[in-house]
């Protein structure tokens, strides 16, 4: 299995956030942290629209299709921003997904090691992620790939915790 990483256009990337929004809105109310997906989809979008038009400069956004070179079938999908913080600057993971044909071969990691050396390339040293609490396959990789939690997150008012933090420190 051989991949690259093609960077999306302005289209791609508008279908790739409503894609997102939805994930995230059936993510939540999986979760039952919202009684309906109209409620659940609104605050997702909210979030989401929120995070991309007023925390980072657009150039500091990277989203990509995963593609098999062999066939040049999307595998799936990989964004990443770069956040400037008070002290460090950092990678944050927004999203991946590998489409259900391309699950568990490997595709995941291949992206996110391609990943890694464009954060290095660019003189990063962190990158942080969320994962869902309900996504046991996702943490499990990201704790492969040497990623630790750092700390559990609540949605609203919800006493349950929801997603983890998840942080790796680049050598």
């Amino acid at each position: 299995m051989d991949i690259e990483l093609r960077q999306m256009n302005f289209l791609e990337i508008q279908s790739y956030l409503q894609h997102s929004i939805r994930e995230y809105a059936q993510a939540m109310l999986d979760l039952g942290e919202y009684p309906n997906f109209a409620t659940a989809f609104r605050a997702s979008e909210t979030e989401v629209m929120n995070y991309y038009n007023q925390s980072i400069p657009e150039d500091n956004h990277f989203a990509y299709h995963i593609v098999e070179k062999s066939s040049n079938e999307i595998a799936g999908i990989l964004a990443f921003s770069f956040l400037w913080m008070k002290d460090h600057h950092i990678a944050f993971v927004d999203y991946i997904e590998i489409f259900p044909k391309f699950r568990r071969k490997g595709y995941a990691k291949a992206a996110m090691a391609w990943m890694e050396k464009y954060v290095r390339k660019h003189k990063l040293k962190v990158i942080d992620l969320n994962v869902m609490m309900n996504k046991a396959g996702a943490r499990k990789l990201y704790e492969d790939l040497g990623y630790q939690v750092t700390q559990g997150r609540r949605f609203g008012q919800s006493p349950v915790i929801c997603r983890f933090d998840m942080r790796k420190t680049l050598s």
